[in-house]
């Protein structure tokens, strides 16, 4: 597992010792993670093949998903009990470290950040663009747990791109474990998996049982029509009215769950 931290890259393999292990537990968890690792390199390799040369910029549902998931992160840190500088973040999946970037808007110390991700390309340039942020390459869902613990947990579009349930239920549990007591997980994602990962539904309570959920929505990637007509005081009953009878089709999913004591 690389280390990158904001004063010196590190190199260190704790899973070395695992080399050989005769665990099945161990076994079966790298074996699925490492098929699901090559799988999703794969795909991401033709979409962006050096982790920092894809432009979103001229894809209209990309820059509304990026004006959407900010919204939505905020609205999701709105709730939660934790003071900002007491919170201690993980992004799974961060990529280019987009999502992670934008915990630092919100007034989480970009030292209290730890992002992870399979692409070291995606790394390496995340890490460029904010080296105050902790990185680190993952090889396989077991690697989270020598990451320590953290009480904000966030994946976005992650499960997604994840093919088959046994390999996302791997990274639940793993997530999981890694979540501290009252820490909170926070989703966003598709309402079903990309067509090569599956296509399946994608629901946080089938991956997260054992997590109570504070918050969920359905999102559309369009702006909701009562945020168009100036309603004042009487927003608050006449704005889900409208909306729902100007329906429009959601694709993604927020969700603010909370690991019970």
């Amino acid at each position: 597992m690389t280390i990158y931290s904001r004063s010196e890259r590190l190199w260190t393999s704790p899973l070395s010792r695992f080399i050989g292990n005769s665990s099945e537990n161990m076994q079966e968890k790298e074996i699925i993670s490492r098929d699901v690792r090559d799988k999703i390199l794969q795909v991401y390799a033709k979409i962006d093949p050096d982790g920092g040369s894809w432009n979103p910029s001229q894809s209209d549902r990309e820059l509304q998903h990026r004006q959407f998931l900010m919204f939505n992160l905020g609205q999701a840190i709105r709730m939660i009990k934790t003071p900002l500088h007491d919170i201690h973040a993980l992004d799974v999946g961060c990529g280019t470290g987009r999502s992670a970037r934008l915990l630092i808007e919100f007034g989480v110390p970009p030292t209290n950040i730890f992002a992870v991700d399979i692409r070291q390309h995606a790394i390496d340039y995340a890490f460029k663009l904010n080296p105050a942020i902790n990185y680190s390459i993952v090889n396989s869902f077991s690697d989270l747990q020598f990451l320590g613990t953290f009480n904000w947990i966030q994946q976005c579009t992650v499960f997604s791109s994840i093919p088959g349930r046994k390999a996302r239920v791997g990274l639940a549990e793993a997530i999981t474990d890694t979540l501290s007591s009252k820490g909170y997980v926070f989703w966003w994602d598709l309402l079903k998996a990309n067509d090569w990962a599956g296509g399946d539904d994608l629901m946080p309570v089938d991956y997260f049982p054992h997590l109570q959920i504070l918050w969920q929505e359905k999102v559309p990637l369009m702006q909701k029509p009562s945020h168009a007509i100036r309603l004042g005081p009487l927003r608050r009953f006449l704005g889900p009215l409208i909306d729902l009878m100007l329906t429009r089709t959601p694709s993604h999913l927020v969700s603010l769950l909370v690991k019970k004591e």
